[in-house]
């Protein structure tokens, strides 16, 4: 079996690479300033600071997870990527009917 292929045989990077360009839409913010990227790895945190840092990337826009009792154990992406990035961060949470809320 293919982890790269849903049950349908869809690609599953292409598939996150739409969900995350949806997700970015209502942020307002023009084409030509944005770029997605799709990171796989075991430590999502780790690969997002990797990435940033190799690619001088000079803001990180990034979606905030629901509380949850695994993430209060464990810590969250975010939280990580707040904590150690050497850019500027920016959790973005989607605020229901208010439409996307962000903080530095």
């Amino acid at each position: 079996m293919d982890i790269n292929v849903d049950e349908e045989g869809r690609d599953l990077h292409v598939r996150r690479l739409v969900e995350l360009k949806h997700w970015a839409r209502p942020l307002g913010i023009s084409p030509d300033k944005i770029t997605y990227h799709v990171l796989e790895a075991p430590d999502s945190g780790a690969a997002i600071l990797e990435f940033a840092l190799s690619n001088n990337v000079d803001q990180i826009v990034i979606g905030s997870r629901g509380s949850s009792t695994l993430r209060r154990y464990l810590g969250s992406v975010s939280s990580q990527v707040v904590a150690q990035a050497h850019c500027t961060v920016t959790v973005v949470k989607t605020g229901g009917a208010q439409g996307p809320v962000s903080a530095e």
